[in-house]
């Protein structure tokens, strides 16, 4: 067929009338307004929305483990905490009155969860077990012109196994001591410091930190295993460098049973720490002793909650 032939067929062909486009609902109606495939001017791609989402999430996550790790480091730097002041670079405003009362009943009425340690040990400094406080080696109990004055209550504090967080004893140094009478004399074995937990604390820096136990040298027994173990290879362990005895002392010789570092950022607040060795080597036992506490983490004062002694009762065969 030639081309002019084509070209005179396709004249004569009448002309098809369009249809009339007809929309069954507004979801056909905008389904027929989107923009035919592959043209995306106006629109976000895929690929840039997945990469939004996951940049999204990373960065969440980023501030979820940030969370659970505490404060950054450079915070305290920053910012300084006290019961009735908070301190951040040049600003400086007072806790309201009625916040700070909120926050110590509500420290009061809501303890810490189990503040009872569950420590399958029996504490002979325990006053219900029949321990006490000895004023002679206690920081201000047996002095009469302290030099170091006590914010609060008394010593007996730490040797009770109340929960509430206002029975604690205070001394306004970062040093101090407290002389326990134990019930019964024991051989030793572990010490127990206990304190708050940090969130639930107002001013964490007060715990103690550097602290040392020294047993009280008694009986003929204990001065005869002491002569020993001065002319033994345990002796540079019996004391703290040139320190032979804790500050406030009296005329009876000392030995450091044990030498350890409360850490206020640990998981649980309750640490126990063990005696020194040369302590059931030569067979020790003592009936008082004294926790002094050298430093703190940083607080102007210097609590503490309760302190536990374990052992073994010289009475005890077993």
């Amino acid at each position: 067929m030639s081309i002019q032939h084509r070209q005179k067929r396709s004249e004569t062909r009448p002309e098809q009338p369009q249809r009339a486009v007809r929309f069954a609902d507004d979801t056909t109606r905008r389904s027929a307004q989107r923009p035919p495939v592959g043209d995306t001017r106006g629109l976000p791609s895929a690929y840039m929305r997945r990469w939004a989402w996951i940049l999204l999430f990373c960065v969440l996550a980023i501030l979820l483990v940030r969370a659970l790790q505490g404060p950054p480091p450079w915070v305290p730097s920053l910012c300084r905490w006290s019961s009735k002041e908070i301190q951040c670079l040049y600003l400086s405003f007072e806790m309201p009155p009625r916040l700070m009362e909120y926050q110590e009943s509500s420290a009061e009425a809501h303890p810490p969860p189990m503040c009872h340690s569950l420590l399958p040990l029996v504490d002979y400094a325990l006053e219900a077990n029949g321990g006490g406080i000895y004023p002679s080696l206690t920081t201000l109990e047996g002095s009469p012109n302290p030099q170091i004055p006590v914010v609060g209550s008394s010593a007996v504090e730490v040797i009770n196994d109340s929960c509430q967080v206002s029975h604690r004893w205070c001394f306004s140094l970062h040093s101090g001591q407290v002389g326990l009478r134990l019930a019964t004399p024991i051989y030793p074995s572990n010490i127990t410091l206990d304190h708050i937990p940090r969130l639930y604390s107002i001013n964490p820096q007060n715990a103690p930190r550097s602290v040392i136990v020294w047993g009280v040298i008694d009986g003929s027994e204990n001065e005869a295993r002491f002569s020993r173990l001065k002319r033994g290879p345990h002796r540079g362990e019996a004391w703290h460098g040139s320190q032979d005895r804790p500050k406030q002392s009296i005329h009876q010789d000392f030995v450091a049973i044990a030498e350890f570092q409360f850490d206020m950022y640990a998981d649980w607040h309750i640490q126990t720490f063990p005696v020194k060795e040369f302590v059931g080597v030569y067979g020790f036992d003592f009936g008082l002793v004294v926790v002094e506490v050298l430093t703190n983490w940083g607080g102007s004062e210097t609590c503490l909650h309760r302190v536990r002694v374990h052992g073994r009762p010289v009475t005890n065969t077993l």
